[in-house]
């Protein structure tokens, strides 16, 4: 399955040896458009495969199963596939995240022993008309010269991890979202605002709710950047 788009093309393959599919869904709008595109790919090539979702909440910021939920919910009424499990882990704040992710990895393989897992990290903006209020943005996602590897081996030889759009913007993202004609149907209940809830130090002069995007943190900004609208 390839996905063309003005970035670089989308490649959907999972090797024939793997059936069981974990899913880091978060409710944003690049973890839930990955989710939709391997439900087309199980429904027109591998009806095999069996999908499993993680997600973790920080306590600040706990919208992100409640949002993963209702993408799953989508996908599965517009595609008719369904996800196996939901498993959710709980953090104290940003700085114990990556810890909690690793945790939680472990103890879903040990429970389901999964053979590849999907994340739908993207890359950083590449544009000077990109201009947040401020760079939150993580090194990682920065594009060199040579394309990122979509695939990668993390600690274990027998689990292999797919970032599908480690090559691709939220610019290419949008085109996508509109090729499927998701931008009035899957994108508006995607959340991809970072704002803290309760939150009253800068940039914030009002503290950021659940009801919509905060637009102003750096994550709003991407999102405006790549989709042309927050909601």
């Amino acid at each position: 399955m390839i996905i063309e788009n003005s970035c670089r093309p989308v490649t959907i393959h999972i090797p024939e040896n793997c059936k069981t599919i974990l899913l880091k869904m978060s409710g944003g709008a690049d973890s839930s458009l990955m989710a939709y595109l391997l439900a087309k790919y199980k429904n027109s090539t591998r009806p095999d495969l069996k999908f499993y979702v993680m997600t973790v909440n920080n306590k600040e910021k706990f919208y992100q199963s409640d949002k993963a939920k209702e993408v799953m919910g989508w996908i599965t009424t517009e595609t008719g596939v369904t996800f196996e499990d939901h498993f959710i882990a709980e953090c104290d704040s940003d700085e114990t995240y990556e810890d909690t992710i690793e945790n939680l990895q472990d103890e879903v393989h040990s429970k389901i022993n999964y053979d590849a897992c999907f994340q739908g990290i993207t890359m950083n903006p590449n544009s000077d008309d990109f201009k947040p209020i401020r760079n939150d943005s993580n090194p990682e996602r920065d594009q060199g010269d040579k394309p990122q590897p979509e695939a990668y081996y993390l600690n274990n030889p027998e689990r292999i991890h797919f970032w599908p759009f480690i090559n691709v913007h939220k610019k290419g993202l949008g085109e996508i979202y509109q090729k499927y004609n998701l931008m009035d149907t899957l994108f508006p209940i995607t959340r991809s605002c970072e704002g803290v809830i309760g939150a009253t130090h800068w940039p914030y002069t009002e503290a950021p709710t659940l009801d919509k995007h905060c637009g102003k943190c750096w994550w709003c900004a991407e999102r405006m950047w790549g989709f042309g609208r927050l909601e």
